[in-house]
């Protein structure tokens, strides 16, 4: 992801806050529009993929960027959240992949 790889190279806080205005943040709102559209809401919003998917992928995503702008701007006493937003995340990809296949090819 292009925030971690950021956070590794030492980019600013400034270059992480101007990705995730560009960027990140136009990408999470079309997959929140897309994830809100058909065929997510009749296959189950309240299934636990799809609310994993919710909760722990669109919104830890961007808590994970704004933690790594902290990060270089305060220091590394934000690492572990960092990590821990990355962790999971990244479970909840995976879990929607292997559980919906068709779902995430539109992802």
């Amino acid at each position: 992801m292009k925030a971690a790889s950021m956070y590794s190279s030492n980019s600013s806080y400034q270059d992480v806050a101007q990705w995730r205005t560009k960027h990140l943040n136009p990408e999470i709102n079309r997959l929140n529009q897309l994830f809100s559209s058909d065929p997510y809401p009749k296959t189950g919003l309240h299934t636990p993929v799809f609310t994993d998917v919710n909760a722990n992928f669109l919104g830890r995503i961007p808590m994970m960027a704004q933690g790594i702008q902290a990060a270089l701007r305060h220091g590394d006493k934000f690492k572990d959240d960092i990590s821990f937003n990355w962790s999971e995340a990244k479970q909840a990809g995976t879990r929607f992949a292997q559980e919906c296949p068709e779902q995430a090819k539109a992802f």
